[in-house]
């Protein structure tokens, strides 16, 4: 554990040195290598000289004070295992997943939060999941009140409605999703992990596969969340669920049968069961916050819950959070909010351009944009025009009133349920478009287009398409766009159908430029599956066959991604058994730009390395003394604007790059890291929410000088990833 602490200080120190990288790694090594073997480690920071300043000050302008101390406590206790340290690596554990995605910054917020003193969330979130009429809503009510009334039959949820169960010392936050086919795209956004899901069925009179979609649902979006099956009979007939099956995809806590109607007893055994599994999870077990963020929490429940009798305040803007803080004593409310976000207890969207609202009811949203969605679609539309909002929420002016429409608008943009469109005045849902498409498709001639799908063995997550179709709205062609696929034209004039058909993303792109547009839209429709827990499809390309040096008749071959890199970096053909000929992978790797596919070939005596998404050939030197004046460039501009933190770090890595000048051995200079500073400010200024971003965006010709060093490094990274 003490080389493993010891590793990751290093790690730090190293990224934050600019001095002699090699020396300074000698030592650590020695270091590591005396605390493996049990040996004491005497440390003195002296040895380190200016690097520790270098290192508290690039940790505490990224709001990473926290780590430095816990760096320099085990430095300075020689590496000692003490009761203090055990203590605070478990602290570490048990942060919540959803604060450790927010990144370094916000754990270390967290944990100092907890420092002085923590209390238990004590919260849990059950989201009932199921198709219309399976009786989700019978069971949410009475899960709350076994005595509770029963819905009348036309009393479906719209969208989501939220509930809260209090059961000993548990408050379990219930949500009742809508089982209306045309609500399920939005569905996503408020699905999560941490959470138990109740999958509500009908065994008898459903479909089975309807199980396994709901299934899937869970485990794409809740990740290694629990699932229990509650089958709503009315009788006791058997039913027939393939259960162990269906245990070896998914995590599935238990399978409960009974009457949600007619079994009072049943459900008040099935409340004790699910409150077992509930404070069973390891999501229960973390949930604490610090005491001083706690007393914050408790202050929004406050204005939510309308404890003083008033109107219960669903919304507060910015103000009056930064006033709540400031009783509670506590710092930094724009990383409290980012934390408050990520557990579920208040929504904040800063990303959202000159919106002020922190949503202390996620019920607020959810009712709000499925109403939208309702209205869009009972009006057999796709299209909602901005002035269409007042109509929209006519009978809800209190809860949802005009100075909050746009908010709303924005909203479904940012979830990628819609795209705006004529001057931003109207949005488009692709969710609710005609379901045909056009008469006419483009037509990819053999060996002039090229052509990718995705295959999957499980149906596609329901929207797939539509978030594919919101990003690239911008070059739909023709208004040609229908609810499974959509026909785009860049800027160069290449052209691409792509379109969802039975279990398959297919993409066809011809024209000029096509394999950088085909590059483009793969990175994107990789960017979407990656953000599903489960589906994973496989990607394929289709293999034109020659012969006698011309394409013949159409037969298709699709081959795997990973076949297509293997036998082009093993340097093999594949054997076409139907036409008894090779195929020069590495040529069709080349031809659709097929990432880690890597060959090597010589042109006119220089040595040009081909794959990672382009064609590569780069004068290296010149490389590097464009980027490094790049970097000095903008260093330059940030000190002249007083930004002189941002313009040390800039410098710290020009003098990096200038260091890998003289490094001969290419492989080397991935090795000794020489590029990983200009890397972290590549991923900063890449990020738009980065501090780094908005400052350099606001210099005048910021946006070039952005552009010129994120193209300069990835110049050279690509380079570097075909050693």
């Amino acid at each position: 554990h003490a080389a493993a602490a010891y590793l990751d200080a290093a790690a730090a120190v190293l990224h934050a040195s600019h001095i002699n990288h090699q020396n300074v790694l000698n030592i650590f090594l020695g270091d590591i290598s005396a605390i493996k073997a049990q040996s004491y480690v005497s440390v003195s920071l002296d040895l380190y000289g200016d690097i520790w300043q270098s290192l508290e000050q690039l940790l505490t302008v990224n709001g990473c004070n926290y780590w430095f101390r816990y760096i320099r406590d085990i430095f300075t206790s020689g590496f000692k295992i003490t009761e203090g340290l055990i203590e605070q690596v478990n602290s570490h554990l048990a942060v919540p997943d959803s604060i450790l995605a927010q990144g370094g910054a916000a754990v270390a917020y967290y944990l100092e939060g907890k420092s002085e003193g923590e209390t238990s969330l004590n919260e849990a979130r059950l989201l009932v999941l199921g198709d219309k009429g399976v009786g989700k809503t019978s069971i949410t009510r009475r899960l709350q009140n076994p005595d509770a009334a029963m819905p009348d039959d036309d009393d479906s949820t719209a969208g989501v409605d939220t509930h809260l169960w209090k059961q000993d010392e548990c408050n379990i936050r219930i949500w009742d999703f809508a089982g209306h086919t045309v609500t399920h795209a939005a569905h996503k956004f408020f699905l999560a992990e941490r959470c138990v899901y109740l999958i509500v069925y009908r065994g008898r009179t459903e479909n089975p596969e309807r199980l396994e979609y709901w299934l899937e649902q869970m485990k794409n979006h809740g990740g290694d969340s629990q699932a229990v099956i509650l089958v709503n009979e009315s009788d006791r007939r058997e039913v027939n669920i393939p259960i162990n099956s269906l245990k070896e995809k998914y995590n599935i806590a238990d399978v409960v049968t009974f009457s949600v109607s007619q079994d009072r007893d049943a459900i008040i055994n099935f409340q004790k069961q699910l409150i077992g599994i509930i404070q069973q999870q390891p999501s229960w077990k973390k949930s604490s916050i610090g005491i001083g963020h706690h007393k914050v929490k408790v202050e929004l429940e406050k204005l939510f819950t309308n404890a003083e009798g008033d109107s219960p305040s669903e919304l507060i803007d910015r103000n009056t959070f930064d006033e709540i803080t400031k009783r509670c004593n506590v710092d930094n409310p724009e990383m409290l909010l980012k934390n408050l976000h990520a557990l579920g207890v208040s929504l904040w969207y800063p990303e959202i351009e000159g919106v002020n609202t922190l949503v202390l009811n996620p019920e607020w949203i959810s009712h709000g944009v499925y109403q939208i969605i309702n209205w869009v679609n009972q009006s057999k539309r796709y299209r909602v025009e901005f002035s269409d909002m007042a109509k929209i929420f006519a009978e809800g002016v209190k809860r949802f009133p005009a100075d909050k429409h746009k908010f709303l608008f924005s909203l479904m943009c940012h979830y990628e349920l819609a795209y705006k469109c004529d001057q931003d005045d109207a949005l488009v849902i692709p969710h609710l478009l005609t379901k045909d498409q056009p008469p006419k498709l483009p037509v990819f001639p053999l060996g002039e287009g090229l052509m990718l799908r995705y295959r999957s063995e499980q149906a596609l997550p329901i929207d797939v398409i539509s978030r594919f179709i919101v990003r690239h709205s911008h070059w739909i062609h023709d208004e040609q766009v229908w609810r499974y696929g959509v026909i785009l034209k860049n800027e160069q004039g290449a052209v691409a159908l792509v379109r969802e058909v039975d279990r398959r993303l297919e993409v066809s792109v011809k024209g000029a430029g096509k394999r950088e547009f085909l590059s483009e839209l793969r990175t994107n429709i990789d960017d979407i599956f990656t953000a599903y827990k489960n589906t994973k499809p496989e990607l394929e390309y289709q293999i034109y066959r020659e012969e006698h040096g011309q394409y013949g008749e159409r037969q298709e071959l699709w081959l795997p991604s990973g076949q297509i890199v293997g036998y082009t970096n093993d340097g093999k053909p594949y054997y076409d058994e139907k036409r008894k000929q090779d195929i020069n992978m590495g040529e069709v790797a080349k031809e659709n730009n097929i990432p880690g596919a890597i060959y090597v070939k010589v042109e006119a005596g220089s040595q040009v390395l081909v794959g990672h998404q382009q064609n590569i050939q780069i004068n290296y030197s010149q490389s590097n003394e464009e980027l490094q004046s790049v970097i000095n460039e903008l260093a330059r501009a940030l000190t002249a604007n007083g930004h002189t933190e941002d313009a040390k770090m800039l410098e710290q890595a020009a003098d990096s790059v200038e260091q890998a000048e003289g490094v001969e051995d290419k492989k080397a200079l991935k090795k000794k890291g020489y590029f990983s500073p200009v890397k972290r400010i590549v991923d900063a200024l890449s990020d738009d929410k980065s501090s780094l971003h908005k400052t350099v965006k606001g210099l005048k010709n910021g946006a070039g000088m952005m552009k010129d060093l994120v193209g300069g490094y990835e110049g050279i990274a690509q380079w570097l990833s075909t050693l």
